[in-house]
């Protein structure tokens, strides 16, 4: 509570803090070349203990008195040891003959007279033990502006007046009880962009203008003859295109519309989906069963290769629940079969008769992530040992039961890719090429031991690979030498067995795909802002006269789109003037 004797107290004391500077204000604190933390804890406990006691003017008082130190703390900062030099003296002069401090310190004891004052014995024990801590290291003293401040205070003084104080701008509301407070006005400059303003060149200043590019596949140079393979030369997803104006001055790009039939398939030779091979497993050569390149849902594709031999029955069961989203293909007869889905070798020994054009090249574009059994959901092997990224499962007689059945280790997906990446080459470097980031699959190449020496006896075969064999005398151990040749086997290794993410460059935007509800053929629009983010921004203006256009699968493929045409719209914007 507020005493009538305090509040009379200081009526006659000056509270206006212009009327003191920095010596004054640390006599009246007893702080003695204090720290940024001393100022702030010596006030914050006084301003406290006036909020307490409602004493709003003192409480505004000792909160300028703050600032007003803070500030000059860092103006001697700034100016270095002549500007430390200069406050020592003046703290000195106020402690001798400094008036007003002297006046507003005898005004604080008086109104602390037979109660607790704003500082009582406690106060002045803490006090005394954070004097006798003395200034903290410079190293400290930075870790704290940082903790406060997020960052160093400026050292040029120049660069530091143009910062704006942000901290504490608020003010209190004089001769009310309530502490009312509203935050002040912050000293910056405001400033509003009008819609239209006067131009140079023209009435209205126009800075850029923008234009709409279509690009349509079925007006590209070559669509002539037609071919089931992305990579031909009239590919419409793979194609360079002139422009029938040159683009001046652009300084960025940015997808507008899309327009794409769904003409790709997710079952499909030209990515090794659609053939798999079976044997029985005392034969030597496999036998190829080839599904129609199409779109399926799994129960369509169940219900495909459940109608044609050798899965309607004989030897083969092909099951698949709605349930689990999983498939189980059962072995019916009296022998073992063995199925396989992708050999990382691709040496499949397929009966002479039966290898075609087809198949072959369906070998030769499927991965361990992209055959018929990856998408039927089959992931691994039964056989033991397994061999790395091969899918092969042994199924035994029906009289082994269970042993005569296998179920997918994944739900089954026949969905296709889920999104489209549009690669738009603009012949120009100025702008970031690598725009897309994926997942990066390692490269684990073991490094060869310490006793390997390349001077080590070798056989070589007929293909000129060595094989590190036993000298005399004996300088390695067997487990050695194998060591050293499993090694050598695995860094020789060049064939790429999985499909990688994507890092294409040039890459303009990612499509997200919704397939789900669609049939074949039915065009798939997208448009609006969330194409839009899709932007390539130029680092300064650029010409585009020639453009090359790719489209891609999520497997980083090109899109076979069977010959359909598609097309898309960008808007460019172009600098007018500066």
């Amino acid at each position: 509570m507020t005493t009538p004797a305090k509040k009379s107290a200081f009526q006659d004391i000056d509270l206006d803090i212009t009327h003191y500077d920095a010596d004054e204000l640390l006599a009246m604190l007893k702080l003695t070349d204090p720290t940024e933390d001393d100022i702030i804890s010596a006030t914050d406990r006084l301003i406290a203990k006036a909020n307490a006691d409602r004493l709003p003017k003192v409480a505004v008082f000792f909160q300028d008195a703050q600032d007003a130190l803070l500030n000059e703390l860092d103006k001697q900062e700034l100016e270095g040891g002549e500007g430390g030099a200069e406050a020592e003296d003046g703290l000195e002069e106020g402690l001798e003959g400094g008036e007003g401090g002297a006046e507003a310190e005898d005004g604080l004891e008086e109104g602390e007279e037979g109660e607790e004052g704003l500082e009582g014995e406690e106060g002045e024990e803490g006090e005394e033990g954070e004097e006798g801590e003395g200034l903290e290291a410079e190293g400290q003293d930075q870790l704290g502006q940082w903790w406060r401040n997020q960052y160093l205070k400026q050292a040029d003084k120049a660069q530091a007046d143009k910062s704006t104080d942000r901290k504490n701008k608020l003010q209190v509301l004089q001769g009310n009880t309530h502490m009312v407070s509203k935050r002040e006005k912050i000293g910056i400059n405001e400033t509003y962009a009008v819609p239209v303003t006067q131009g140079s060149l023209n009435p209205n200043l126009k800075n850029t203008v923008t234009r709409l590019v279509n690009i349509d596949s079925q007006y590209r140079q070559i669509i002539t003859p037609n071919s089931e393979d992305p990579l031909g030369p009239a590919s419409p997803t793979n194609f360079t295109l002139d422009l029938t104006e040159n683009l001046t001055n652009v300084l960025s790009i940015k997808l507008n519309t899309v327009q794409i039939p769904y003409a790709w398939y997710g079952i499909d030779a030209s990515s090794g989906t659609n053939v798999l091979f079976y044997k029985l497993a005392t034969a030597s050569a496999y036998t190829p069963f080839v599904v129609p390149p199409g779109n399926y849902t799994p129960s369509q594709l169940q219900a495909y290769m459940a109608g044609v031999a050798p899965f309607n029955g004989t030897p083969f069961q092909l099951a698949y629940s709605v349930n689990n989203g999983k498939m189980t293909i059962t072995n019916t007869t009296a022998t073992a079969y063995d199925l396989l889905f992708f050999d990382p070798t691709y040496q499949v020994v397929v009966t002479p008769s039966l290898i075609t054009t087809g198949i072959t090249d369906a070998i030769g574009a499927s991965k361990v992530n992209s055959n018929l059994g990856w998408l039927m959901g089959f992931r691994g092997s039964n056989l033991a040992p397994p061999v790395p990224n091969q899918l092969l499962y042994r199924l035994q007689p029906a009289a082994a039961a269970p042993a005569n059945a296998v179920t997918s280790e994944a739900v089954a997906d026949t969905y296709g890719p889920k999104y489209l990446i549009l690669v738009l080459d603009d012949y120009n470097q100025n702008h970031l090429n690598k725009g897309l980031v994926n997942i990066s699959t390692t490269d684990a190449r073991l490094s060869l031991p310490s006793y390997f020496n390349p001077g080590l006896a070798c056989s070589c075969d007929a293909s000129g690979n060595p094989t590190y064999v036993q000298s005399a005398p004996r300088q390695l151990t067997q487990a050695q030498l194998y060591t050293i040749n499993a090694i050598n086997q695995n860094r020789s290794a060049t064939t790429v067995d999985r499909n990688a993410g994507p890092a294409t460059t040039d890459v303009l935007a990612l499509i997200p795909v919704k397939t789900y509800s669609m049939t074949t053929g039915q065009p798939y629009i997208e448009f609006g802002s969330s194409l839009q983010t899709n932007e390539r921004v130029y680092f300064g203006p650029v010409n585009i006269e020639r453009m090359k256009v790719q489209l891609m699968d999520d497997k980083g493929n090109l899109l076979n789109m069977h010959g359909t045409d598609w097309s898309f719209t960008i808007t460019s914007t172009h600098l007018y003037e500066y």
